[in-house]
């Protein structure tokens, strides 16, 4: 049978934590059926972000075929259980939350918290993820091998334009970080951003509020704001995408709401733009580097045959260089062309790929200080 070109990987929680790889691999192979023994199981073992938790998490891959045990996350955005002799494991493929993506070397400090945050219509996981037939993940697969002592989460969120209010994401992704930095030592530890598209407004949102999160009291969400030491913008629009393309997709009668939020990021939307400059104000003591798109992608066209949308319609710019870059001076903000377009700005194949490695530069030198 042939190997999917990209197999699904799915979040595991609820691990003993004295569980070895191998014994997960054993316990979720015992509950296969007969039909399933040819099943392979790829897998690893990564702690929780939030340490008050007293299990570990896991990331799972079925070749050639997930489990039937697993068939209802076909079907549905929630999770699944089962019980096993390495614990009562939960699954889920939305990676809602925070999610560590390879755990660090126990004997040496934690450098750094990275937070990669996708865009609309996303993936927390498989955004991240190469086109070629290996598709790495490059969060996982190579930073854990260039950035070994750095805490690399993924933070997902219901994407699907669910909300009216770019404001509920932003609290959901605050409060999510101040659950895994409660230590002193977790939030002094610096703070790396990466943000993908609508992810990177989530980012420069939540920073601001984070910044003026003093008068409130909210000291821990300040300590966000403190910690943070660079921020990654790829193909982010900040003064707005090109948000026919997104509104294509919208049924405007039945989902006002998703229409809201969709206008408010428009590049027309005054409180966008009165938002923007207040971020604007507080970057001097950031390092931000702005990646951004010369290649053109198709625009969205419905396909009546199977009522499914697919990019194969005219060519566009979805965010436009205008929009990518905050144009601040060259100390605070490195500007980078990306000869990609906007789907395949943060799809890396190789560590080779040149972007990946300008990546990984500004990482190390905030690592390396």
């Amino acid at each position: 049978m042939t190997t999917p070109r990209r197999p699904k990987v799915f979040r595991v929680g609820g691990i003993r934590r004295d569980a070895t790889v191998e014994e997960l691999i054993a316990a979720l192979s015992a509950c296969f059926s007969d039909q399933e023994k040819d099943i392979k199981i790829e897998a690893s073992i990564v702690p929780p972000c939030d340490s008050t938790d007293d299990t570990n998490a896991g990331l799972v891959c079925f070749i050639p075929r997930a489990p039937e045990y697993l068939s209802l996350l076909n079907t549905t955005d929630g999770d699944t259980q089962l019980d096993t002799d390495v614990g009562e494991l939960s699954f889920d493929n939305n990676f809602y939350g925070l999610t560590q993506l390879y755990p660090t070397p126990r004997d040496q400090k934690i450098t750094a918290d990275i937070i990669a945050v996708t865009g609309l219509d996303g993936h927390a996981y498989d955004s991240w993820r190469g086109k070629n037939e290996s598709s790495k993940m490059w969060l996982r697969d190579f930073f854990s091998k260039d950035l070994p002592t750095c805490r690399t989460m993924i933070y997902g969120y219901n994407s699907k334009l669910c909300s009216s209010s770019i404001r509920d994401y932003n609290l959901g992704f605050l409060e999510n970080i101040k659950r895994v930095r409660r230590t002193m030592e977790e939030r002094e530890r610096p703070l790396v951003f990466m943000g993908y598209s609508f992810g990177g407004i989530i980012v420069l949102q939540s920073l601001l509020a984070a910044a003026e999160a003093v008068p409130a009291g909210d000291l821990a969400a300040y300590s966000i704001f403190e910690a943070t030491r660079t921020l990654m913008f790829f193909g982010t629009p900040h003064r707005g995408p090109l948000t026919e393309d997104i509104l294509s997709m919208v049924d405007t009668k039945d989902h006002s709401e998703r229409v809201k939020l969709v206008e408010s990021i428009d590049k027309n939307n005054k409180d966008l733009e009165e938002q923007l400059q207040r971020f604007i104000n507080i970057t001097p003591r950031f390092r931000i580097v702005s990646f951004y798109e010369l290649k053109k992608t198709r625009k969205l066209v419905m396909q009546d045959a199977n009522n499914t949308w697919s990019r194969s319609g005219d060519f566009i710019v979805p965010v436009g260089t205008d929009s990518a870059l905050l144009n601040l001076p060259s100390s605070i903000e490195t500007r980078i062309p990306v000869d990609k377009d906007h789907s395949t700005i943060v799809k890396f194949n190789s560590k080779q790929d040149g972007t990946y490695r300008t990546v990984v530069s500004h990482v190390w030198e905030l690592t390396e200080r």
